[in-house]
């Protein structure tokens, strides 16, 4: 299932898509605030978490192939907090690959 993260690094490489691929690792635990959109692609490995004070993942623009795959725990600690929240004013299409396992 990493092949998509690969494909992502080699096209953001050529110039032709500007695209970040995220990892957050077993046993590794971030605090940061994701803003993702286009092409993006994060994966949280088992073990891994993204706890964020606020919304932890913000997907405020357009994305022709975004993609979230969790084995791990992504969430908000915030009272009434989001774990993903697609907001802003993009009014074109997005797309959004959301793959939820067993952490």
């Amino acid at each position: 299932m990493r092949f998509w993260l690969f494909a992502g690094c080699a096209l953001a490489a050529a110039g032709n898509v500007h695209a970040q691929s995220i990892i957050i690792g077993a046993g590794t635990t971030s605090t940061v605030q994701l803003s993702l959109g286009g092409t993006d692609a994060l994966l949280v490995e088992a073990g891994g978490t993204l706890s964020v004070a606020d919304t932890a993942i913000r997907w405020n623009s357009a994305a022709t192939d975004l993609r979230i795959e969790n084995h791990g725990l992504i969430e908000s600690v915030a009272p009434d907090g989001r774990a993903i929240n697609a907001g802003g004013s993009v009014t074109a299409p997005r797309y959004l690959t959301l793959s939820n396992a067993v952490g």
